[in-house]
């Protein structure tokens, strides 16, 4: 029960993450780009989430925006929003991020952030890969491809360490992976048949102590 409500609450986390994507990279308002969707396009993305998150969500939002002709607006979704962030989410100049709690596979699910204001605990594998998103940051992919940020931390499978050098606090993040770390990994089940282990095996692999039926 504990995963089924988290995994309705991450599809919708992610189907309003990448309304806000579209609406940010189309220059629209957000009514305007849930029109374009429309119902049968939300639905397929909530029910989708799981697969549409292992890849960068711009990429996913640019193709929903040529599939569905969205033309640019003119709306500036920084200058015409008209409200500020309250006082209370203000922690300061940040001392020390550690995880919280983890998942049994390891997935963080949890955070505790601690400012020289307030300390905060962030909840939820996908706010915590929002947060934790390197969107100003050039990307290095292992293909030797560079990309201009992310909007999600491709996986809550990461630790993260706390350097300090001449007064100067930095943190430094390492994982692997991408999507939710529940279930079969597609990049790793294709790896896996690439190098001749059957879908059996396979299945296995992922979904310890099953029984497999014609």
């Amino acid at each position: 029960m504990e995963y089924r409500e988290s995994k309705i609450e991450n599809s919708l986390f992610y189907l309003c993450s990448l309304i806000e994507c579209i609406s940010r990279i189309s220059k629209n308002e957000k009514n305007i780009v849930i029109k374009s969707l429309g119902t049968e396009n939300l639905k397929k993305i909530y029910e989708l989430a799981d697969v549409y998150h292992c890849e960068d969500i711009k990429d996913v939002a640019m193709e929903f925006i040529k599939k569905l002709g969205i033309k640019t607006g003119n709306y500036d979704t920084e200058k015409d929003v008209h409200f500020e962030i309250p006082s209370v989410f203000d922690i300061g100049n940040i001392e020390n991020i550690r995880v919280n709690k983890r998942k049994e596979g390891g997935i963080v699910t949890s955070i505790i952030i601690k400012g020289d204001k307030r300390t905060i605990k962030v909840d939820s594998e996908y706010n915590i890969r929002l947060l934790l998103s390197p969107l100003y940051a050039k990307v290095n992919r292992k293909d030797n491809t560079v990309i201009d940020g992310m909007s999600l931390l491709p996986s809550a499978f990461f630790t993260i360490a706390r350097k300090c050098e001449d007064g100067n606090i930095s943190f430094y993040i390492e994982g692997g992976g991408y999507g939710h770390g529940v279930g079969m990994s597609q990049n790793g089940a294709g790896n896996m048949a690439a190098c001749g282990l059957d879908y059996i095996s396979i299945l296995k692999h992922y979904f310890d102590g099953c029984d497999i039926r014609e």
